[in-house]
């Protein structure tokens, strides 16, 4: 399906970001789906999307955004769980870093819909890999995120 939709439209409602800068998350809403994918260069140079996966965790009918309900929760799940699995280091035998990157989305995704997902734009939006990355070593770093996820989070997130 992110094939036939072509990169170009995925950019069309708003300003296209600098995929140099490496990759970012972008949603936008279509007449009965709101797809979510991550967009980042080829070795080519060329653009490539990639759909996020959803997983059901608060809403059976997929992604919301733009207010803090169950359809926002399980994207904020989701942006989490991708970007742990495509970022993060493995340091530990590969069952333990799912259950790691699992623990940790669990953990933060209904702080990370309050930062970041009710405020995204209603028609298409766009949040860095960066972002998220700096928002989890915040995370990582602040006293009230409990113990056993600061400490996944040192093995998961880059210093």
């Amino acid at each position: 399906m992110m094939a036939a939709l072509g990169v170009k439209r995925i950019f069309a409602p708003i300003e296209a970001p600098d995929l140099r800068d490496g990759p970012v998350y972008t949603g936008w809403r279509e007449a009965r789906a709101t797809p979510v994918c991550v967009v980042s260069l080829d070795e080519k140079g060329e653009p490539v999307a990639r759909p996020v996966i959803h997983y059901s965790r608060h809403s059976p009918t997929g992604f919301e955004w733009g207010y803090g309900g169950s359809g926002p929760a399980d994207l904020a799940y989701a942006i989490l769980r991708d970007y742990l699995g495509q970022h993060a280091g493995q340091p530990m035998s590969r069952a333990r870093w799912h259950e790691a990157m699992d623990n940790v989305a669990e953990a933060l995704h209904q702080e990370f819909k309050s930062a970041f997902v009710t405020y995204f734009a209603e028609r298409c939006w766009h949040l860095s890999a960066a972002s998220v990355e700096a928002w989890l070593r915040e995370a990582r770093d602040d006293i009230w995120t409990p113990i056993e996820t600061r400490v996944a989070l040192g093995y998961l997130v880059k210093r």
